[in-house]
């Protein structure tokens, strides 16, 4: 999660074709974890404290940035586990902070 905050906050978010520093798959591999080891996670909070510690100043709007980024690692896994793509994005407007939650909702 700390490279995700820095690099975001320095600016080097993937592109729709390029990601340098594989941070959708370090992302998809968070939220894969998370899920599969059953961790309620607050994914904002746990980013915020990322945040104070970086070198640089990371501001509320890198913070969402990220939460968005890897919101959509989290949609990409539940929809690959065959769940309805209109259920995920229902469920993910009001649960994507809490991944292992929104995951249950989904699945239910």
């Amino acid at each position: 999660m700390d490279s995700l905050v820095g690099l975001f906050g320095a600016g080097c978010q993937p592109s729709s074709s390029n990601d340098p520093f594989g941070l959708r798959r370090i992302s998809y591999g968070l939220v894969q974890i998370l899920v599969e080891n059953k961790k309620n996670f607050d994914l904002t909070k746990a980013l915020t404290l990322v945040a104070q510690v970086q070198p640089i100043r990371i501001d509320n709007d890198v913070i969402n940035e990220v939460v968005q980024f890897v919101t959509r690692r989290l949609e990409q896994l539940l929809v690959d586990e065959g769940i309805n793509y209109e259920i995920v994005r229902s469920v993910l407007m009001e649960r994507a902070n809490c991944q292992y939650l929104a995951s249950q909702t989904a699945a239910e």
